[in-house]
């Protein structure tokens, strides 16, 4: 059986983009549901890859609770600025479309979270955060992305909460 180059090149965009979620300490069920890589095979390339993520790998559910966005200013300012990165490389859709986890979204929604460490001195938002904020601003349901009434910059808004008018920016240097 010959292999394709098309082929070939989309099985190591698949195992690349494992190895840099397995850097950042993602599960492995969100591994195999962006990359399409069976659960053993993740598995296997924790073992093979040791020393990469942290010592204990994460076990058990990945976060899905979107109220995290929003339950500190500090926190809200971090994931406005994940956010605005996700939306500028086109990782969030405003128009209502689907979430389905794909490995192109996948490759550019782990390289927005790597440029979100470098900018973010102390990060508090893990990877599997980030993919929860694009899942949820895509899809809408329980948050959305507003503008603050006195600076105009970006904010995650909890859509259950009382509506805030001012961003956690704002809200933190008093600025009026």
């Amino acid at each position: 059986m010959r292999i394709s180059d098309e082929r070939y090149t989309r099985d190591m965009r698949r195992y690349d983009l494992a190895r840099r979620m397995i850097e950042h300490e993602a599960r492995t069920t969100t591994i195999t549901a962006w990359t399409g890589l069976t659960r053993y095979r993740v598995q296997n390339l924790f073992q093979e890859y040791d020393g990469l993520g942290a010592n204990t790998r994460h076990r058990g559910l990945p976060p899905f609770q979107p109220r995290f966005f929003v339950r500190s200013a500090e926190i809200e300012c971090e994931s406005a600025a994940l956010a605005a990165i996700e939306l500028q490389m086109q990782i969030i859709e405003t128009t209502g479309a689907k979430w389905l986890p794909t490995l192109a979204v996948g490759e550019r929604l782990v390289a927005a979270f790597e440029m979100y460490c470098s900018l973010v001195p102390s990060p508090r938002i893990s990877l599997e955060y980030a993919f929860l904020l694009a899942k949820e601003l895509t899809l809408g349901t329980s948050l959305k992305l507003n503008r603050c009434t006195a600076c105009h910059g970006l904010m995650v808004v909890d859509m259950f909460a009382p509506l805030r008018e001012r961003c956690a920016f704002c809200r933190l240097y008093r600025r009026t």
